[in-house]
């Protein structure tokens, strides 16, 4: 009955249900049984992506914890409400790394790889900026057991995991996804003051959720 890997696994699940949506997205009917074999590739790099995702968030972005010490022993909430959003961020890059009609087998997985790491290292880039914005001390507040610091930041992470995702998705060109990254961020950060200037006049946003 343990409610935090309950929710850690969820997310975990969602993720998986991603990559296995686009695995089985954009297949060519005249490939015919060739089919069978590229969504059984595609699984398994998906799953690869998604474990090194899991690796990264827990070492960089949430570096100052014991992952499983917090989930299996504290049954720490927070940490896997954490989890949950960095598990679904992730499954939506992947979503979009290995997403697209087949072209070449070689070149499309070259390129899975290619978008796939570029897409995670602006993740963790555009997740840095926005908690130096936001001014919290996120592993602290999460090892403590701040369950609205926790939503937060899924949510922000599920935000990023869908800005970039969508980028990958529409554009093979490196130009063209930086492009749409860096006005996706512009975008999300004047949205960031919006909703505290504007739809939450009066409230300080940082007070009630530290």
């Amino acid at each position: 009955d343990n409610k935090a890997l309950n929710i850690s696994f969820a997310g975990y699940m969602i993720g998986t249900g991603l990559l296995t949506w686009s695995s089985f997205s954009d297949l060519n009917p005249d490939d015919e049984w060739m089919n069978v074999l590229y969504v059984i590739v595609w699984q398994i790099f998906g799953i690869i992506f998604l474990e090194l995702a899991r690796i990264a968030n827990d070492k960089i972005a949430l570096h100052e914890l014991n992952n499983r010490e917090e989930i299996i022993l504290r049954r720490n909430m927070a940490v896997g409400i954490s989890e949950f959003g960095g598990y679904i961020g992730a499954g939506q890059i992947v979503m979009g790394a290995t997403s697209g009609t087949m072209a070449s087998f070689g070149v499309d997985i070259a390129s899975a790889v290619l978008f796939f790491v570029l897409g995670h290292i602006v993740f963790l880039i555009l997740d840095y900026i926005m908690i130096t914005l936001d001014h919290f001390d996120f592993n602290d507040e999460i090892k403590k057991g701040n369950t609205a610091v926790a939503v937060y930041y899924a949510l922000n992470h599920m935000t990023l995991g869908q800005l970039i995702a969508t980028c990958i998705i529409r554009t093979d060109s490196l130009l063209a996804f930086v492009s749409w990254v860096a006005t996706g961020t512009v975008v999300i950060i004047l949205l960031h003051v919006v909703v505290q200037k504007i739809l939450l006049p009066g409230t300080n946003i940082k007070n009630e959720i530290w």
